[in-house]
């Protein structure tokens, strides 16, 4: 009966984007298959191979297969939008026939690859209890100054290239949210000491 992190919590829940393959646009752009349409083997850590192919103009060959089901082969439809600054940012048209959205994002589940909404997929913070907020702030900080994670493990040196006002900046941030855990903390260990 009510131990440590029970509560206030959803059990269960949908489906998040980080339990399912993604495929992000922002990726293929970095392996410069828009500039030069090619193909690639996309792999993931749980083994699973994606080719895809970008020498058709204006879609986006996948080719794979799934655990359970045959091989599949499909195209998705790119779409290039100009950005203020010259340049242009590519989108992927959710190939599900009752969507057409641009997404920068596909994931894979029920063997396709579709956007988040025609998957029904949720995100992380979304299932996370209020008490649990301030730990995911403080992680997502650390992540983007390139810090160990934990928030015990203390601060370490700032990242070259960053501003040193967007530095301190996010250390300010990190230690409000240190104080906000550790009140929180403190309120759960003091229900479990009588």
């Amino acid at each position: 009966m009510g131990g440590f992190g029970s509560g206030n919590r959803q059990q269960g829940g949908r489906l998040t984007v980080g339990q399912c393959l993604q495929l992000d646009v922002a990726k293929l752009k970095a392996h410069g298959l828009f500039e030069k349409p090619a193909k690639w083997q996309w792999r993931w850590s749980t083994g699973s191979i994606v080719q895809v192919d970008t020498r058709n103009e204006g879609f986006v060959t996948l080719k794979y297969s799934t655990a359970q089901e045959e091989p599949r082969e499909y195209n998705i439809r790119l779409e290039a939008t100009p950005q203020h600054l010259g340049g242009k940012r590519h989108w992927f048209i959710c190939p599900s026939w009752r969507c057409n959205r641009r997404c920068k994002t596909v994931y894979l589940r029920s063997g396709y690859f579709l956007c988040r909404q025609c998957q029904k997929l949720g995100y992380v913070t979304e299932q996370a209890s209020k008490s649990n907020y301030p730990h995911h702030q403080i992680e997502k900080i650390r992540a983007r100054l390139g810090w160990t994670p934990g928030y015990l493990n203390g601060h370490e040196v700032k990242p070259k290239g960053m501003h040193w006002k967007t530095y301190y900046r996010l250390i300010e941030r990190h230690e409000v949210q240190a104080q906000v855990l550790d009140s929180v903390l403190k309120k759960l260990i003091g229900r479990m000491i009588p």
